[in-house]
């Protein structure tokens, strides 16, 4: 063989090992996503199964986050709402007790206490998933909706979005 045979070979070599390195890494990426696809499935699975134990624990099982989304006629309606305004209150009542580890001034020396912190946002969310079951939205419908109105919210920034003028422009997109 050649030197130029070689050199031919070694530069096709290097594009072959190119184009791997190119799939290996979109492969890779692809698996990042589903991981993370996955644990927010999980994360609705655990928030189902942590609410279920609730109710059996204090309504002796009168009431499941199955029945609670499952009522969509206008008899039971009133009890997805009902679920839908406890969770919006806990996540008020979380949410304040976030603002209570908050330094009241941000140019305060005093550190902040992030551990708490993030336990506090982590009870925001516990209420937060369980607002979506509520609403019987899966896991995938709240990956949707977010990616519409994340797109929306792009939309908005790009046109210099003006509160008064623009309150619902792009939100038809969502639905």
């Amino acid at each position: 063989m050649s030197e130029a045979d070689l050199v031919v070979e070694v530069v096709e070599l290097r594009e072959a090992v190119a184009q791997l390195e190119g799939i290996n890494q979109m492969l890779e990426e692809r698996l990042k996503e589903e991981k993370k696809y996955d644990v927010f499935e999980e994360i609705f699975i655990m928030q189902r199964q942590l609410n279920d134990k609730v109710f059996e624990k204090n309504l002796d099982a009168l009431v499941s986050m199955q029945d609670i989304f499952a009522c969509e006629s206008k008899a039971w309606a009133g009890l997805t709402n009902q679920w839908l305004k406890n969770y919006s209150w806990a996540m008020r009542a979380e949410l304040d007790e976030l603002d209570a580890e908050l330094l009241s001034k941000w140019w305060s020396s005093k550190a902040i206490n992030i551990d708490n912190i993030r336990v506090e946002l982590i009870d925001t969310l516990h209420f937060l998933v369980s607002a979506f079951l509520a609403s019987g939205m899966t896991h995938d419908e709240v990956y949707d909706i977010y990616k519409k109105k994340c797109a929306v919210n792009h939309e908005r920034q790009d046109s210099n979005y003006h509160e008064d003028r623009d309150k619902e422009m792009g939100n038809e997109k969502v639905k």
